[in-house]
């Protein structure tokens, strides 16, 4: 038996061909769609990386700041003991002086007066 196929359904020549250029045409519109998506997801990567590079260079430079600032607190104390211990030893050394001076004084006045009841031993 031979069975006809009933064609009445079928798309013709012209709506087949129209048909084709319309999923054509979907198509290339997804493919845009997806292109655009692609390339705004790499530029929030690239943002995303930035703003990683960026976080990452800040904190570094806190890091390298709170270091410098540890440093320059250290050399301030030691200039600070440095200043009191150089205070102290002038301090010393004016007592020093101040001795040496009265010893000498003494002497010279001890010198004076030998001198004197020497002379005056010559006179009588």
């Amino acid at each position: 038996m031979i069975q006809l196929l009933d064609h009445s359904n079928a798309p013709t020549g012209d709506a087949s061909s129209s048909s084709s250029s319309s999923t054509a045409a979907l198509l290339e519109d997804r493919r845009r769609e997806l292109e655009l998506q692609a390339m705004e997801a790499q530029q929030q990567a690239k943002a995303t990386a930035g703003a990683e590079a960026a976080a990452k260079l800040a904190a570094r430079q806190q890091l390298e700041a709170k270091e410098r600032a540890e440093a320059e607190a250290v050399a301030a104390k030691q200039r600070l003991e440095l200043e009191k211990r150089k205070a102290e030893t002038m301090a010393k050394q004016k007592v020093l002086d101040a001795k040496r001076k009265e010893a000498a004084e003494a002497e010279a006045a001890a010198a004076r007066a030998a001198e004197k009841e020497g002379q005056e031993a010559q006179l009588k």
